[in-house]
């Protein structure tokens, strides 16, 4: 397996080794593995009920202490001045991080982070972000994957625990289903 991207990706994302170190995300892991775990996915367009729509995403988020969200927020705040240098962006703070668990079958269908019509902070990300907490062979499957655009073949991500990925929100991206295993990863976004 490899955890390199290609050259041209390389030039276009930001792919930070070891932004955690084993025992921090090992750690986390353990910590999200003793909370409560909330079913999330999309809502149908303009659906006005709380019905899910299974089909373009299944995972669950976690509800960590608030002890464990500012930490990881510290940690994604101290990569602002890199960040905003790297992808030449004016960069303020970056949303309260979001700590995903992907179960067997559970998978994030291609989509963009950057929300027309949605909240004011889902339009202005400037910037995505993925620490992952766990990687294979923890989990089978369960890729993200990144198109620099639409149509074009993507770029298959397998990073270490612990590595950090930053990319343009509206770059198409996927979590492809998880085999086996669990996945472990939290996202954010900076504005």
């Amino acid at each position: 397996m490899t955890s390199e991207l290609s050259a041209g990706f390389k030039s276009e994302c930001f792919w930070q080794r070891g932004c955690l170190s084993p025992a921090e995300a090992q750690g986390l892991v353990s910590q999200q593995q003793a909370t409560q775990l909330q079913r999330i996915g999309i809502l149908p367009p303009g659906s006005t009920s709380s019905v899910l729509d299974e089909s373009t995403r299944k995972t669950f988020r976690l509800d960590v202490s608030e002890a464990v969200k500012a930490r990881v927020t510290y940690k994604l705040m101290s990569l602002l001045p890199e960040l905003a240098d790297r992808f030449e962006l004016d960069l303020t703070a970056c949303q309260p991080p979001q700590f995903l668990a992907y179960q067997p079958g559970d998978f994030f269908a291609s989509h963009v982070d950057v929300i027309k019509g949605a909240t004011r902070l889902a339009r202005t990300r400037q910037l995505s972000v993925v620490l992952f907490l766990n990687a294979q062979p923890d989990y089978q499957g369960g890729e993200l994957v990144i198109y620099s655009q639409p149509g074009q073949l993507g770029e298959v991500c397998r990073p270490q625990a612990g590595d950090l990925i930053a990319f343009r929100p509206e770059w198409p991206h996927e979590v492809r289903p998880v085999l086996a295993g669990l996945r472990y990863s939290v996202v954010s976004w900076f504005y």
